[in-house]
């Protein structure tokens, strides 16, 4: 009996260690298997993607209380966790900045009475010279002038979820420390290193900076799961818009040299994404 219950005991804290390890990631599979009674060990490879969980600590300033709910409504609709705190002028908060040096984003309307988001952002560089700042304007004019105080990016009101969603990844992607993986059987691969992934059969091959690794999915089960960084340029291959250095009619060219082939029906589409990517990118340098 005691060496069932010891036996029982040991299995429960192996698990509680397991869970522990396990609390710092996100899972996802790319199978849906349902909640069956040990589903982590039914497939060998399994793609894990994993962020940190600490909140996004954001502040918002604009002197529209319509706009906090607004914004508010969309958080409560994010996957990623954000704790957020709104005011409605310069005064407020910069009262309030002297208890949150440690934020990770402001949020700034650019017209407001009094101190504009313009003359805030400036006043938050000389402060905090590393916080992200995004600009929300209702003019697309008014976000180029981001540029002076090297703003991560802006939004154009009515903001979307989709639009706030790909800001709050670019958040997360500039915060120290911060990295999005892939874990296939054990092994760690950061999605920043991938150059582009090819499709063989039922296997996906995942080109990196240094190696290649098997994944047995399909592309289009994988092309669901990344970020629009990952873009389609032909039937068996997605490619890392992060490291495209030139489109042409038939093939893209890859920053270390690589070709990767690019369809006819893809190149309009692989064109945008790339023009738009280097915009962005662009911008928030």
């Amino acid at each position: 009996m005691n060496a069932k219950m010891n036996a029982t005991m040991g299995a429960i804290n192996r698990f509680i260690t397991l869970e522990k390890q396990l609390q710092h990631v996100f899972i996802f599979e790319i199978q849906k298997l349902g909640n069956r009674p040990g589903f982590l060990n039914e497939e060998r490879n399994k793609i894990w993607y994993t962020k940190s969980m600490k909140p996004i600590k954001a502040m918002f300033v604009d002197d529209e209380k319509l706009q906090h709910q607004v914004i508010q409504s969309l958080l409560e609709t994010m996957e990623e966790s954000v704790e957020a705190r709104f005011y409605l002028g310069a005064e407020d908060f910069f009262f309030a900045l002297e208890d949150h040096l440690d934020v990770d984003v402001v949020f700034l309307d650019v017209e407001m009475p009094g101190m504009d988001g313009l003359e805030v952002a400036r006043q938050i560089r000389s402060l905090l010279p590393e916080v992200a700042i995004v600009f929300i304007t209702a003019y697309a004019d008014y976000a180029i002038k981001g540029y002076e105080v090297l703003a991560l990016d802006y939004l154009l009101k009515p903001v979307t979820a989709d639009r706030l969603a790909q800001v709050l990844d670019r958040v997360i992607e500039a915060l120290p420390g911060e990295d999005r993986v892939l874990l296939i059987d054990h092994q760690k691969i950061s999605l920043k290193d991938i150059l582009f992934i090819e499709s063989q059969g039922h296997l996906c091959l995942i080109h990196q900076k240094e190696g290649i690794t098997e994944l047995r999915e399909t592309l289009r089960q994988l092309a669901e799961q990344l970020s629009e960084d990952f873009i389609q340029t032909h039937r068996s291959y997605l490619v890392h818009l992060e490291h495209v250095s030139q489109v042409n009619k038939d093939h893209v060219r890859l920053d270390n040299g690589m070709i990767v082939p690019l369809a006819r029906r893809h190149v309009k589409s692989v064109h945008q994404a790339f023009v738009a990517h280097y915009r962005a990118r662009s911008y928030h340098l």
